[in-house]
């Protein structure tokens, strides 16, 4: 019996997202995300089973199972009233198996048409492909055909307005209707659809943190609700990707015996990475809601939340983060920017220890002030993200995590190469994060001492940590005068393996990094 392969995938998933400067939207737009391809997709499947066979009583769809390690129902003897089944979802992506190609066409059209009712903008790729020999190979057809349409531009269209139509507010496409508060404002059709979901991600949020947040803390929607310190507010946007977790899904692939015992070692394999991402996650917020007490103490303002009519604060507060993208091997969070490094490193190690450190990460952390575009923020995030998953290919370690950062101060832009063109060799990172039992010249743990003794040292002013600064962009014939001087005065650099007298190893010095984060980190 033959079977068809239908895969989905929402196309420019982080340009959806990130479509605009606004959080709120890109709340809405992560929830539209996953929702396409989870929730509204099984609740979608069942109605077109209930249009297309109302009097068959006996045809049905299977959309729950793909959530467990159970093998696919479908694919049994006695699963002939299985019109389709739900072999995969999540993170934008889904795979269905139709026992009819006009009815896996069919259902692809129907769905179609509902996402631009329901999820304007948001761009839906799908590949049909028979299963004739086996299921492995037609999944590897099926990305083909996927890629072929992603090459011939079909992975994202935006249509133009004309000279008579007004401009969306957030991004600057086709206005489509008015948003009236707080004020009145034009909105594409995509943006107006991300505004409305967004309240209904909340509520998602909320159920799935509840234990952590009590009654004492919100998540915000609006980036001046992150908090801060007084008159300098600044935000960092973390990305962090998992290492060679394609490579993984291959093995697991290669090895599978038939299409059951691949369709189960699949399901294992991502209940394992949404298991692993959430643990992690939940022990990285645990983390934050044990440290804030003290974090306050160190400066961290937290921003009240206040009654929508009244004004007046009701008693709880902002939390200093935002998930964004979270679920799968990818996470994404936006939150106070002097917490951004300290919750990166924490998430990874959480990440690697878990299921017996079967898993590594990366991350880049780009911090900047609050108002500084959230989507160019975004973009330099995943470039550090990616500079530090090099960093860890280039170490031969198969399970370390690194992590890559970037300061923008004022209103630096353009591509981080050029961010770094003048200071490149001043940079020790990335830092390797895991494992956390080699102290070597990349360790973070020496980062993280070498941030303390700056910070704390009664030896190291702020004022001579300035000029160590100034000492250390000249070069290192500049920093062994500045060393000596300060060495008769009883001030040392941090003990840190393979430097020299002068603070440099050869072209590079760890250093400046930790001095240059020294207004940007808190410790939990």
């Amino acid at each position: 019996m033959s079977y068809y392969l239908t895969l989905l995938e929402c196309g420019s998933i982080q340009s959806y997202i990130f479509a605009s400067n606004r959080l709120r939207e890109a709340v809405g737009g992560s929830y539209i995300v996953k929702q396409a391809t989870e929730q509204w997709l099984s609740r979608h499947l069942q109605e077109w089973l209930s249009t297309r066979f109302n009097k068959d009583l006996t045809a049905r769809v299977e959309v729950d199972n793909w959530k467990t390690t159970q093998p696919s129902q479908i694919l049994e003897p006695n699963g002939q009233e299985l019109q389709a089944e739900l072999l995969f979802s999540g993170g934008g992506n889904a795979a269905i198996l139709f026992r009819d190609k006009d009815r896996a066409k069919d259902f692809v059209s129907y769905y179609s048409s509902l996402l631009i009712k329901e999820a304007p903008a948001l761009v839906l790729l799908a590949a049909v492909c028979e299963v004739s020999a086996g299921l492995k190979l037609a999944l590897e057809t099926a990305e083909k055909e996927l890629y072929e349409l992603k090459e011939q531009g079909w992975n994202g269209f935006v249509r133009p307005g004309l000279s008579i139509t007004r401009s969306c507010a957030t991004t600057g496409q086709p206005a489509a209707g008015q948003r009236r508060h707080p004020e009145p404002e034009w909105l594409s059709a995509g943006s107006i659809r991300r505004y409305k979901e967004a309240s209904h991600s909340e509520a998602n949020l909320k159920e799935a943190f509840a234990k952590l947040l009590e009654d004492k803390y919100q998540f915000p929607l609006d980036l001046d609700e992150l908090g801060g310190r007084e008159g300098e507010n600044h935000l960092a946007v973390v990305h962090i990707d998992g290492n060679r977790i394609g490579e993984q899904l291959r093995q697991v692939r290669q090895s599978a015996s038939d299409d059951q015992n691949l369709v189960v070692e699949l399901r294992n394999f991502s209940k394992l990475i949404r298991e692993v991402s959430q643990e992690a996650l939940e022990a990285t917020l645990e983390d934050l809601v044990r440290a804030l007490p003290a974090l306050e103490k160190k400066g961290l303002q937290l921003a009240k939340v206040r009654d929508k009519k009244t004004g007046k604060p009701t008693g709880k507060h902002y939390f200093p983060l935002r998930p964004l993208i979270y679920g799968g091997d990818d996470l994404t969070f936006v939150c106070e920017g002097r917490i951004g490094l300290t919750l990166a490193a924490c998430y990874l190690s959480h990440f690697n220890q878990l299921k017996n450190g079967r898993f590594s990460a990366c991350a880049g952390i780009a911090i900047a002030r609050t108002h500084f575009p959230l989507t160019r923020a975004y973009q330099l995030s995943e470039k550090l993200c990616s500079n530090a998953k090099k960093a860890s290919r280039q170490s031969g370690e198969e399970k370390s995590s690194w992590l890559d950062f970037q300061i923008l101060l004022g209103g630096l832009t353009g591509t981080l190469e050029q961010l770094r063109h003048d200071t490149s060799k001043l940079y020790r990172r990335p830092w390797r994060v895991e494992p956390s039992t080699r102290k070597d010249e990349q360790s973070w743990s020496r980062f993280r001492e070498a941030i303390a003794i700056f910070q704390n040292s009664e030896r190291w002013s702020r004022s001579q940590v300035k000029d160590l600064r100034v000492a250390l962009a000249a070069g290192p014939d500049a920093t062994g005068r500045f060393l000596e001087q300060s060495t008769l005065r009883g001030r040392e650099l941090p003990e840190w393996p393979g430097i020299q007298k002068n603070g440099w190893s050869g072209s590079k010095t760890p250093f400046y990094d930790p001095i240059e984060a020294l207004d940007f980190y808190l410790t939990l």
